[in-house]
């Protein structure tokens, strides 16, 4: 069995130890690196977008109105436009992945998968142009619909 006061003695020595190393008793000359200024990312912004969209396929919809795109902190633009239960958002590219337009409807959520389709998009926010088929799978079978969307930014 173990005693009390060796746990105790234990616990004492072990958080001592954690606090030391963590006391910032080194020196600091200032001959360290510090951030270029200009190397950080602007802050994010959010601007309006005129959108329309038309559903085909298994979901029927269309609209026009309004959107809007999240351009900066790093990024490449996110673009989203919605009405009612259903929505369009293109996610931003990332490195060679493409950016990605994404449906949501009735609980579905629809993706347009990379090289299917028309998908021009702005990496600045200018805007965004897609004609593509998108699919999912709702209740074991795949369903797919047919997505035209423009943003004018």
């Amino acid at each position: 069995m173990r005693s009390p006061r060796l746990t105790l003695a234990v616990t004492a020595l072990a958080t001592a130890l954690a606090l030391s190393a963590c006391s910032g008793s080194g020196s600091d000359d200032g001959s360290g690196t510090k951030a270029d200024p200009s190397d950080t990312a602007a802050p994010e912004s959010q601007a309006d977008c005129e959108a329309t969209v038309k559903l085909t396929g298994d979901v029927k919809a269309s609209w026009s109105g309004p959107g809007y795109v999240i351009t900066g902190g790093g990024n490449q633009a996110f673009y989203k436009t919605s009405q009612g239960k259903k929505s369009v958002s293109i996610i931003p590219g990332r490195g060679d992945e493409p950016a990605t337009p994404i449906v949501a409807a009735g609980g579905t959520t629809f993706t347009v998968q990379p090289g299917e389709g028309e998908v021009d998009v702005d990496p600045d926010g200018g805007g965004a142009e897609v004609d593509a088929d998108a699919t999912a799978t709702k209740k074991g079978k795949n369903v797919t619909l047919h997505l035209v969307a423009s943003f004018d930014c």
